[in-house]
């Protein structure tokens, strides 16, 4: 699993950070000390659980204003509603927005060992539980969560389903069959041999005429579909910084 940590207190970040090394469930953290810079740098299936300081960036919160972290958690429910929450904070002023924002967990601080324990296993629950692909790999029945999907390409007689956790799933069959059931607006046909989801793409090398998507790899875009797939990528982060806010 991998858990975003946003907390600008430097001793509750490394207190998270230890809790969740500790935790019997196996994850990894990602640190951040700003608010915007997490929502700017979201990309929807990328995380697992999100562990959110309220006053993130601030030493308290103005009786007038809405604190950044809650701040940041209402854009990121604008492009992704199901990714689980968790707010850490030292005040209880706020769970009414929390759950209205659907967060999982409201924890104050300090945070203990069995808070986050029991987040993560929640988390992970959740995330074996996402809308997906059900699919036989292997001689296995598996559900390949949709919004993991970072791009599929066909090798052969399979179709190799690159996750954003680094899994690969490998499936009989031809890239038309797989992909059949994917109808989210974020997946582009980009090559007779791959389709690559948008939310996942990091840059376009026109020259290489290729994708390059999160986690290093590059995917190939034919030569006649460039233009296409250039505009569908731009009107895709346009739509997404607009729901961003």
């Amino acid at each position: 699993m991998t858990v975003a940590i946003c907390e600008d207190d430097v001793d509750d970040e490394r207190r998270l950070i230890d809790l969740v090394e500790r935790s019997p469930v196996p994850a990894r953290a990602a640190l951040y000390s700003e608010a915007n810079a997490f929502v700017e740098d979201f990309t929807p299936g990328i995380y697992d659980l999100i562990l959110m300081d309220i006053f993130l960036g601030e030493d308290a919160a103005p009786s007038s204003e809405e604190p950044e972290g809650l701040r940041a958690i209402r854009r990121i429910r604008a492009v992704d509603p199901n990714v689980p929450v968790a707010f850490v904070t030292t005040s209880k002023d706020f769970a009414l927005e929390a759950f209205r924002l659907d967060v999982a967990r409201y924890i104050e601080k300090p945070v203990t060992q069995a808070q986050v324990d029991d987040v993560l296993s929640f988390a992970l629950g959740m995330r074996d539980h996402l809308p997906g692909l059900r699919l036989r790999s292997e001689g296995h029945d598996v559900n390949v969560p949709i919004s993991q999907i970072v791009y599929m390409e066909q090798s052969g007689h399979y179709v190799l389903i690159h996750l954003s956790s680094g899994r690969v799933v490998k499936v009989r069959g031809t890239l038309d069959e797989v992909s059949a059931n994917l109808d989210e607006p974020q997946f582009v046909r980009c090559h007779k041999s791959f389709v690559a989801n948008l939310n996942f793409v990091e840059d376009i090398n026109e020259s290489l005429m290729s994708l390059q998507m999160f986690g290093g790899d590059w995917v190939h875009v034919r030569k006649a579909s460039m233009r296409d797939v250039r505009r569908a990528y731009e009107d895709w982060l346009f739509q997404m910084a607009r729901l961003k806010g």
